[in-house]
């Protein structure tokens, strides 16, 4: 029988305490329940999700959690060392977060699709429907980031699933579809969230003990636990 264990963080103004086997512990189970666990009481917490979401593109993963401290602190005055594309895109969901958080609250109840959510989150400046997958993915546990190294490794070309605009057209909606349908394909949220934390660990293994620490890096950097 497998043995249990608690995992309990206590931080000013949140509290999470899960009690599961050992293997549910472990990145996905653990970390997506925490940062969904976050998100849901308010929408200054789902901004804190987004901003990460958008601070990582085309930024090295372990810069993440200093990034993110500083904005923290400093908000919008901390956002020096970004692209001014994701400058743009911290700036409009700081805007309307009471917008994200709406949109996110429908998507987890039904009453909009997966596929529409994903296009609404394509209003926000430099979120593609890669991006816009695993703002997904973090704040719902659904869809999936297929991202250049996840393209590669199950052979799709850079650009496969990017979108002219965020429309709500037949064409727009069938090319959603599909990204969502490939996710699910290939093994689903679980899946590719542990997958890509495991291509990382390998590639930086001077940063990254294991997967496990790769995955903790996305709930440490957004929620200031260490």
């Amino acid at each position: 029988m497998p043995s249990t264990v608690l995992v309990k963080y206590r931080l000013p103004n949140f509290t999470f305490v899960k009690k599961s086997t050992e293997k549910e512990c472990l990145m996905f189970v653990r970390d997506q329940a925490m940062l969904e666990a976050f998100a849901k009481q308010s929408p200054k917490n789902t901004e804190q999700v987004a901003v990460f979401v958008i601070a990582s593109i085309r930024t090295q993963l372990v810069t993440l959690p200093r990034i993110m401290k500083t904005y923290r602190k400093r908000g919008k005055n901390g956002l020096a060392e970004l692209m001014p594309k994701q400058r743009e895109g911290i700036l409009y969901v700081r805007e309307n977060r009471d917008w994200l958080y709406n949109i996110v609250e429908n998507c987890r109840n039904g009453s909009i699709s997966t596929e529409e959510v994903l296009l609404e989150l394509q209003r926000i400046p430099c979120i593609g429907l890669v991006k816009a997958g695993f703002m997904l993915q973090c704040l719902t546990g659904k869809v999936g980031c297929l991202d250049c190294h996840n393209l590669k490794e199950y052979g799709y070309k850079e650009g496969s699933f990017k979108l002219s605009n965020n429309k709500y057209t037949k064409g727009n909606l069938r090319k959603v579809r599909n990204y969502v349908e490939t996710c699910e394909e290939i093994g689903g949220s679980e899946f590719l969230w542990n997958q890509w934390c495991e291509g990382m660990a390998n590639r930086y293994p001077k940063h990254f003990s294991n997967a496990d620490a790769v995955s903790f890096l996305h709930t440490d950097a957004i929620l200031g636990i260490n």
